[in-house]
């Protein structure tokens, strides 16, 4: 269960950082 939420807030950090690259690359 604690390996699942780490795994989750990984994946939604990685989501936000490439949004944010994104925006900012557009």
């Amino acid at each position: 269960m604690l390996t699942s939420f780490f795994f989750e807030n990984l994946t939604l950090k990685v989501k936000r950082d490439f949004f944010s690259f994104y925006c900012v690359y557009c």
